[in-house]
C-alpha cells in the first residue's frame, strides 16, 4: 500500500515538473509583440492583490462593525448595491474619459477621491478595536 501512495507521489510530482517545463518553454516561444500583454497581466495581478490587502474589504469590515445587529441586513446590502452600481459606472466611462482626457487626470481623479476617502476615515469614523457594539452606538449617538 506504501508503493502505491509513493508512486502516486512521484507521478504526481513528475507530471507537474512537466507540465511546468512546458508552460516555460511556451512562454520561451511567444513572439515580443505578446510581453506587453504578459507585463500588463502582471501588474494587473498586483494591482488586484494590493487592493485585496488594502482598500477592497474595508466596506465588508467596517460596516457591520457600525451597524446593529438589527440594521445590519439592510444596510450591508445598501451599501454592496451602492459599491457594485460605482464599480459598473466607473468600468462603463473609464475608456472614454481616458480618450477624452487622458490616463494621467483620470487616474489623479482616481487618487483624489481616494484621498477623499481616507480623510473621511480619519475625521468620522469611529474607533471600534476593543469596544463592544453598545459602546460604538453610544458614542455615535453622542455626536448625533
Amino acid at each position: 500500500m506504501e508503493n502505491r501512495m509513493s508512486m502516486g507521489k512521484i507521478s504526481r510530482g513528475s507530471w507537474q515538473v512537466v507540465s511546468a517545463r512546458k508552460y516555460w518553454a511556451w512562454l520561451e516561444t511567444m513572439p515580443r509583440i505578446h510581453s506587453g500583454v504578459t507585463s500588463v497581466l502582471a501588474q494587473m495581478k498586483k494591482y488586484i492583490f494590493s487592493f485585496a490587502i488594502g482598500a477592497g474589504p474595508v466596506t465588508a469590515i467596517i460596516i457591520p462593525e457600525l451597524s446593529s445587529t438589527r440594521t445590519r441586513g439592510k444596510i450591508m446590502g445598501f451599501s454592496f448595491s451602492t459599491h457594485w452600481v460605482c464599480n459598473f459606472v466607473v468600468g462603463l466611462f473609464f475608456l472614454e474619459l481616458v480618450e477624452k482626457f487622458g490616463v494621467a487626470p483620470v487616474y489623479a481623479s482616481f487618487g483624489a477621491v481616494s484621498l477623499l476617502a481616507a480623510a473621511f476615515a480619519y475625521y468620522f469614523i469611529v474607533e471600534t478595536k476593543g469596544r463592544s457594539l453598545e459602546e460604538i452606538e453610544r458614542s455615535l449617538n453622542l455626536k448625533a
